[in-house]
C-alpha cells in the first residue's frame, strides 16, 4: 500500500485499537495530504478534523480547540452563531446599545454581554465520533486529527492521554501528525518513557516520503509568479532544484538535508528580487545563484539535523559540504543582509553583481 492507501484503510476501521502516527519531515507536506488528498479520498461520508496542537499549553485549551474544529467542521451554521456571539462581545459601542435596548424592555435580564456569555455554544455541542449532515440528513463519519504533536506545550504523558481517550474510550480514528525524528530528540533521557507512551497510544505508524521531483513540478507549473519570463527560467531550471532540494547529502556531510516545502516556495519566490535586478544589467541569469540561494536560505531557516540533534546556525563551509551545488562566493553580502535583517540594498548589490561578472 502507498502512504493515502494506509491512511483510508485505517480511517475505515470500525473499531481502532490505537491511533494512527503520520510522520515526517517539517514541511514536507503532511498536512497538506490530510486536507486534501486523504479528504479526496474518504469522500463525503467522512469528515476531518484537524486540530493544530502549535502553541497549546494546557488540557482545558486543547478541548477547546477540538470542539471548536468539531463545531466548524460539522456543524458551520453553529460556527457562525459562535463568530457573532465573539465579535458582538469584542464590539463594545454594539454591546452598549444592546444593554440600553434589554435594560429598557428587560432590566432582569442584565447587560447584553451578560446575556450572550449565558449561552456557551462550545460546551452545548458533544463531539461524537460520527454526526448526522444537516444539510444531506446523512450520517458522516469523523476522522480526528492531531497535527504538530511536536509543538505542544502540554506535558506529553497529559497530551498522549487525551489522545488516547477519544481513541480507546471514544471511540475516534485518530490521526497524530509529527516529526517523529525531533520529538524523539524533545524526549532525550526519557525515550523508554516515550516509547511505552507510544506503545500505548499508537497502533500504527506510517511515515511519509513525498515524492519530491512530482511536487517540484507542480510548484513550478501550477503557482502564479512574477512574469513569465521568471516562469520560464524556473521551468529550464527545474532538474536542477530538484538536485539541490531532493538528492541525498554530500558523502562527507554529517548533516541530513532540511526538505520543507514551504521554505523552497519562499525561496523561489524571493529569488524573483534579484532575477529582477539582474535581468535589468545583464541579458542572462546565472543558474548557480539560484542553486546556492536555495541550500542558503533551508539551512538559515530550518534546523538542520546533525546526528539527530537540531542545530540552528550551521556553518558556510558545512553548507556546501551537505550540499556539492552550494557556492558561497554565489550568495553575495547584500544577499546575506537582506535574508538577516528584511533590508535589500540595491546599489550594494549591483556592486557586488558587477565584480561577480567580472570574475566569471
Amino acid at each position: 500500500m502507498n502512504v493515502i492507501e494506509e491512511l483510508v484503510h485505517y480511517c475505515k476501521e470500525e473499531r481502532p485499537l490505537g491511533a494512527l502516527l503520520f510522520t515526517g519531515e517539517w514541511g514536507s507536506g503532511k498536512t497538506h495530504v490530510i486536507e486534501n488528498e486523504l479528504k479526496e479520498a474518504l469522500g463525503d461520508a467522512y469528515a476531518i478534523v484537524r486540530v493544530s496542537l502549535y502553541g497549546v499549553s494546557t488540557v482545558d485549551a486543547l478541548h477547546d480547540a477540538i470542539r471548536r474544529q468539531y463545531i466548524s467542521v460539522c456543524y458551520p451554521f453553529a460556527n457562525r452563531i459562535l463568530e457573532s456571539k465573539e465579535r458582538t462581545q469584542n464590539n463594545s459601542g454594539f454591546s452598549r446599545f444592546l444593554q440600553t435596548l434589554i435594560g429598557l424592555k428587560n432590566p432582569i435580564l442584565g447587560t447584553a454581554a451578560d446575556l450572550f456569555s449565558s449561552v456557551n455554544i462550545v460546551n452545548m455541542i458533544t463531539i461524537k465520533p460520527e454526526y448526522e449532515d444537516l444539510k444531506t440528513m446523512e450520517k458522516r463519519k469523523v476522522i480526528l486529527v492531531f497535527d504538530d504533536l511536536e509543538r505542544c506545550n502540554v506535558d506529553m504523558v497529559e497530551l498522549l492521554g487525551v489522545v488516547n481517550d477519544y481513541c480507546e474510550n471514544q471511540m475516534f480514528n485518530t490521526i497524530v501528525v509529527t516529526n517523529l525524528q525531533y520529538l524523539i530528540v524533545t524526549m532525550e533521557g526519557n525515550i523508554d518513557r516515550l516509547r511505552m507512551l507510544k506503545g500505548k497510544t499508537v497502533s500504527q505508524t506510517v511515515s511519509y516520503q513525498p515524492d519530491y521531483r512530482t511536487i517540484i513540478h507542480r510548484i513550478i507549473n501550477e503557482r502564479e509568479w512574477r512574469s513569465e519570463e521568471y516562469k520560464d527560467f524556473l521551468s529550464d531550471s527545474e532538474e536542477a532544484i530538484v538536485e539541490v532540494f531532493a538528492s541525498p547529502a554530500g558523502k562527507k556531510s554529517e548533516y541530513e538535508k532540511p526538505h520543507n516545502l514551504l521554505t523552497l516556495i519562499i525561496a523561489l519566490q524571493e529569488f524573483y528580487r534579484l532575477f529582477y535586478h539582474i535581468r535589468k544589467k545583464e541579458s542572462d541569469v546565472n543558474r548557480d545563484l539560484l542553486t546556492s540561494f536555495i541550500p542558503y536560505m533551508l539551512c538559515k531557516n530550518n534546523p538542520v539535523f546533525r546526528q539527530k540533534e537540531p542545530v540552528f546556525d550551521i556553518a558556510d563551509d558545512q553548507i556546501a559540504v551537505l550540499y556539492p551545488e552550494y557556492h558561497s562566493k554565489d550568495v553575495f553580502p547584500s544577499v546575506r543582509q537582506w535574508i538577516d535583517s528584511g533590508v535589500f540594498d540595491e546599489e550594494a548589490f549591483y556592486k557586488e553583481l558587477d565584480k561577480h561578472t567580472k570574475k566569471q
